[in-house]
């Protein structure tokens, strides 16, 4: 009996026959291994893709003629961005015109989670519905969670056209 023991013992040692537990081990490593490279590869196209971008500036976006924004009165006008593209976005913008040849281009979404807000003329502040994020006619947060003003396009106006450059978060910085 004790002969037969080493017989299997070094049958399975000697690695021409393939014990459950090492079957098992193996098995288990290569499932890890293909769990790995299904994460890593898209994290990794994720973190090199910036090198492959093609960095271009915005160029200026018509939104229409300044006659079609009456002082002091906001009105929702659609800018096309990224018309270059083979889908092209159409956005809302609120415009105001404040007067002296002064625009804001406001972008239609709330600074908090990012919903649609809408002009109260009543009460001639921006309201948005979703969590109570309230703006004034300048864009600055009255009440509400918006940690921010709302969101603007820097203003252009050429030949009696409104413009709208580049996106700025809070109407201040740049957005990257």
């Amino acid at each position: 009996m004790a002969q037969v023991a080493e017989e299997h013992s070094e049958a399975t040692t000697s690695g021409s026959e393939l014990s459950r537990r090492n079957f098992f081990l193996r098995s288990i490593g290569a499932i890890g291994g293909l769990i790995g490279a299904i994460v890593a590869v898209p994290a990794v196209g994720f973190l090199l893709s910036p090198l492959f971008e093609k960095h271009k500036k915005a160029g200026w976006i018509a939104v229409g003629p300044v006659t079609a924004f009456p002082q002091g009165n906001p009105t929702l006008a659609s800018i096309v961005t990224d018309a270059s593209s083979e889908m092209p976005f159409k956005q809302g913008v609120y415009v105001v015109n404040q007067g002296g040849g002064n625009f804001d281009i406001f972008r239609l979404n709330c600074t908090h989670l990012g919903c649609p807000y809408e002009w109260n003329p009543a009460a001639q502040k921006f309201f948005c519905p979703c969590h109570g994020g309230v703006f004034d006619l300048s864009g600055n947060v009255v009440a509400g969670p918006p940690p921010r003003p709302l969101d603007r396009y820097k203003p252009l106006v050429k030949q009696g056209v409104l413009y709208a450059g580049e996106l700025l978060l809070g109407g201040k910085q740049p957005v990257a």
